[in-house]
């Protein structure tokens, strides 16, 4: 019996992807994508002229819903691990559409590029 593929496993890894694209559009020199599903970020980000972005990226994988919200406890996980390293926590929403939005976790204020 074959074995069933997560999908929505598959399809976050996707909108890690898309994430990861527009941080180095944006002039990004090193973006790492973190292995596996279950750490406290999904990418590690390093800019120029910025600090260390540690960002966990929520999607949908419904071709009409909104992307799911990261829970109170997931936020101070992902706080607490950017600041053990000095860097700055993000969260990263894509949408049904494919469009990412990035926000501060800890005020939930847009990221300008």
């Amino acid at each position: 019996m074959a074995k069933k593929l997560n999908t929505n496993y598959y399809c976050g890894i996707e909108n890690e992807g898309k994430v990861l694209r527009k941080y180095k559009r944006n002039g990004a020199s090193d973006v790492k994508q973190m292995p596996g599903s279950k750490g406290s970020y999904d990418l590690e980000v390093s800019h120029p002229s910025r600090k260390k972005h540690f960002v966990q990226v929520k999607s949908t994988c419904s071709t009409t819903g909104e992307p799911k919200c990261i829970t109170s406890k997931e936020r101070q996980r992902l706080i607490r691990a950017a600041n053990s390293q000095n860097g700055i926590a993000v969260v990263a929403y894509v949408g049904a559409n494919g469009r990412s939005e990035l926000r501060y976790a800890k005020n939930d204020r847009l990221v300008v590029f």
